[in-house]
């Protein structure tokens, strides 16, 4: 700037030749100077690349003239490296220096927006950039697709999507991620039709993003649809995250031969492979199964995830095989995992379930940094092992630590006060919730009505249902469940019906309530309904629960052969419990042929259990048979069998 004044003075005087010596000086100096900026540009760059944020940072503070790629690596190298605020920041100080931006600056400050959460300020740059005229860039649109859908507005995502002049694969992949993102399967299959009627051919990450989708069973006729397309394409076996993809979709429906099948096609099996077919095996109870694999993993020199081993390790407690969780505890600790809070809560968890409070105790307090997780971990082990005032102490010194609780945390305390009988603490927790917002939560309105159900207190269950926002299956069932609890089976079949009113879709878990209804106020014929229209009208295989439920409900009517002939068709093998029922029925309706039957079937399966002998010698007593009633009173005694006694709590109010 210096020596263009200099030139300047001395030209000022020389005509039209010194005006043409100033202008060519002039451009001589512009020339210099962009040749500066985009020297000082490189520096940045290099600096950011390198991990010198501080240095890239100086650099950008001593230049005297700044251009917007200036800015934009800037803003760019920022985000990369995870600082947001400093990026948003800087985006803000370049409006207000008049630095208009191009399309890269847009995308890079819609991408910062989604980091930060600034939905309104994303809003605001999506304004500009259509005040620049920027609106039909594929670039920015884009980008504009993707800060939508990242922030669950997918209505504006497809409005910015349907306005763009021209579509690339990216836009069209931004779309199919954010449909699978948010959960809306239906528009997701339809956009797939959609990209391949335009002539757009889907690649592997499009399959990828449509296969997520497809992680309930509701949409597994179209997953497999999308296979077949991926097959065809040669995908399904050549690319190993769409292959991986297939076995998540398959473990996440249920499927888990079809998974077995799609890992075992895969050539290259890899990590992420091999810790899928693991955490498959222990979610579906093969702990065994799951072990072994994770064995082979290892022998072929694959790292297990945080995943995985909270998989193998939440199938261990959930089948309270604590010698096998203290063995993946061991490898843990040999892998270099312990210090995950992740794998600590999965661990804490374990133990609890496994009642091992010593264990579950001494892995919270060796936590440096406690968060909500290890909280909810430690408040469920104390409620399983049933330690319910453990609970609810902790639950007041996480408060005090300010570690706000969730739903979770709300509902295993609720399960705490209900089991032991303490309608006080229950109503205190209800004031709670509704006084943090937590209420709207589905799985705490569940709890609150499971709660005073448990209590007897059906029309404060019946209350909190009316006071919910959404009509789900989940919250149908949960107060389905309460009338059967309390014998309400008229009301809990009125419910049932307003439920198919209104187009919701019975699970299992629902049938399971409503056939509980029946048995407890002892509706036969409308029970043997909903059994025989499971199959029929809902497509949902009757599993042992259902069975059990109305093999009891005929058993209490009486109808001790149509019982016993259910029993025998059924898919149930050796079920102690229901042939127990069926022969305490025996006694109370007489009915010593079935009785004997049902007897002989005890003993098979539980030679040593003195119940059986006692409820034989019931039944003999009630037939008037008093020898043989006597006969095996005295072999039960030689068995040193003995009658448990039965407990119930109750709360008393001062």
């Amino acid at each position: 700037m210096h020596m263009r004044k200099i030139a300047f003075f001395r030209c000022r005087n020389g005509g039209k030749f010194g005006f043409r010596f100033l202008n060519t000086v002039s451009q001589v100096f512009d020339g210099i100077s962009r040749q500066e900026i985009l020297l000082q540009n490189k520096r940045i760059s290099g600096y950011f690349k390198s991990g010198l944020v501080d240095a890239a940072r100086q650099v950008f503070d001593q230049m005297q003239e700044r251009d917007v790629i200036t800015w934009n690596s800037m803003i760019s190298g920022y985000r990369r490296h995870g600082l947001i605020e400093e990026a948003l920041e800087l985006y803000l100080c370049m409006n207000r220096a008049g630095i208009k931006g191009n399309t890269s600056t847009f995308s890079s400050v819609l991408g910062v927006c989604n980091d930060a959460g600034a939905v309104e300020l994303g809003s605001q740059v999506h304004c500009l950039s259509i005040l620049l005229g920027f609106e039909s860039s594929l670039f920015v649109g884009s980008a504009l697709v993707e800060f939508y859908m990242q922030s669950s507005e997918v209505a504006d995502a497809v409005k910015v999507f349907g306005l763009l002049p021209e579509r690339n694969l990216a836009t069209w992949n931004s779309v199919l991620s954010g449909f699978s993102r948010n959960g809306r399967t239906g528009e997701l299959f339809d956009m797939l039709v959609e990209m391949r009627a335009t002539g757009v051919e889907p690649n592997a990450l499009s399959y990828c993003y449509v296969i997520h989708g497809c992680d309930h069973e509701g949409v597994l006729d179209q997953g497999r649809q999308v296979q077949c397309h991926m097959i065809k394409s040669g995908l399904a076996e050549s690319n190993l995250f769409v292959a991986n993809g297939l076995v998540d979709m398959y473990s996440s429906c249920g499927c888990l031969n079809e998974a077995i099948k799609s890992f075992e096609v895969i050539q290259f099996q890899d990590v992420i492979s091999w810790n899928s077919i693991v955490s498959i095996h222990a979610s579906h109870a093969y702990r065994f199964r799951a072990f072994d694999l994770f064995s082979q993993m290892r022998q072929w020199g694959k790292s297990p995830t945080v995943r995985s081993l909270i998989e193998l390790l939440n199938s261990s407690g959930s089948t309270q095989s604590i010698q096998l969780g203290e063995q993946i505890h061991g490898q843990i600790i040999s892998l270099g995992f312990n210090g995950s809070v992740h794998i600590r809560s999965a661990l804490i968890s374990m133990y609890g379930k496994c009642k091992d409070m010593r264990s579950f105790e001494r892995l919270f307090d060796e936590i440096a940094r406690r968060n909500l997780v290890c909280y909810n971990a430690l408040i469920s082990s104390y409620a399983v092992s049933s330690l319910h005032e453990n609970a609810i102490e902790t639950f007041k010194i996480m408060l005090k630590e300010k570690h706000g609780p969730d739903q979770f945390t709300i509902s295993a305390i609720l399960k705490s006060c209900t089991s032991m009988a303490a309608s006080e603490y229950s109503e205190q927790f209800h004031c709670y919730v509704l006084k943090s917002g937590l209420f709207s939560h589905m799985a705490v309105s569940v709890s609150l009505i499971d709660s005073y159900s448990k209590s007897g207190r059906t029309e404060i269950s019946q209350q909190i249902f009316h006071d919910m926002s959404e009509l789900t299956t989940t919250s149908v069932t949960a107060i389905i469940s309460a009338y059967a609890r309390n014998g309400l089976g008229r009301e809990a079949l009125e419910l049932f019906e307003y439920m198919l009113l209104n187009g919701l879709a019975p699970d299992d878990v629902t049938l399971l309530a409503v056939l509980s209804a029946c048995n407890h106020a002892g509706l036969v014929e409308e029970g043997l309904a909903i059994f025989e229209s499971m199959s029929t009208c809902y497509e949902i295989t009757p599993d042992q629960r259902h069975y059990s439920c109305i093999i009891n409900l005929l058993g209490r009517a009486g109808m001790l052969e149509e019982a016993e002939e259910l029993m025998n068709a059924s898919p149930i093998e050796g079920d102690a419990k229901l042939w127990t029922a069926i022969l305490g029925a025996c006694r109370i309706y007489g009915n010593l042929e079935v009785g004997e039957r049902a007897a002989l079937a005890l003993m098979e399966l539980e030679p040593e259990s003195p119940a059986t002998y006692l409820q034989m010698c019931d039944l003999y007593n009630a037939s008037g048979d008093l020898e043989i009633a006597a006969k095996i009173r005295c072999l039960n005694m030689t068995k040193q069998g003995r009658k448990d006694c039965g407990y119930s709590l109750i709360g008393i109010r001062g």
